[in-house]
């Protein structure tokens, strides 16, 4: 009873998503991360492009901003700086939607050592999941449990996004200059 489970889909024509879903009982929506990615590191998190999850209504999934399969196949260490990973990541755990997942790049890595310098099974891999803003949106998470969220771009030209929960607390994505919220 106590048991998260999930599948691992790669969403694509005919995936099945949702067959997995009633199944299992989650699964993983990749064409979200990927939507989330691109927001980012194009510098435009409009929420018509970071709300929907990917998979209609449903909302029994697991969220990443990358996984071992994007990072390695789609390049994605070479498209996202760590930074930009972080900025993602606290997109989608300060929504009161999905179950996040943090993937763990390897120790090292960087733009030119996709592998980094001590890639083996039982080793630590980056600290990025120890850094203070993964830290404080995992707390910010924990902390709004319950509560609804409103998202919006509180400037014009969505270089930012806050994801207000309920009356409680909100979270501010600012990926452009300085910002002014009223």
């Amino acid at each position: 009873d106590r048991i998260f489970n999930y599948g691992e889909v790669l969403q694509g024509n005919n995936d099945r998503l949702l067959d997995y879903i009633d199944t299992i009982g989650h699964s993983t929506v990749s064409s979200y991360g990927q939507a989330v990615r691109n927001a980012v590191v194009q510098n435009y998190i409009d929420t018509a492009f970071v709300e929907e999850l990917k998979v209609g209504s449903n909302e029994s999934v697991v969220t990443w901003v990358e996984s071992h399969d994007n990072y390695i196949n789609d390049g994605n260490w070479a498209n996202m700086t760590e930074e930009q990973v972080i900025l993602a990541w606290a997109i989608i755990a300060s929504r009161s939607v999905g179950t996040p997942l943090f993937f763990d790049r390897p120790y090292g890595a960087d733009i030119d050592n996709q592998w980094g310098t001590m890639n083996r099974i039982g080793t630590s891999g980056s600290y990025m999941y120890k850094h203070k803003f993964v830290r404080e949106v995992n707390f910010f998470r924990n902390a709004m449990v319950g509560e609804d969220e409103v998202m919006s771009n509180p400037d014009p030209d969505s270089a930012a996004l806050q994801i207000c929960r309920g009356n409680k607390g909100s979270v501010i994505i600012n990926l452009g200059e300085d910002l002014e919220v009223n």
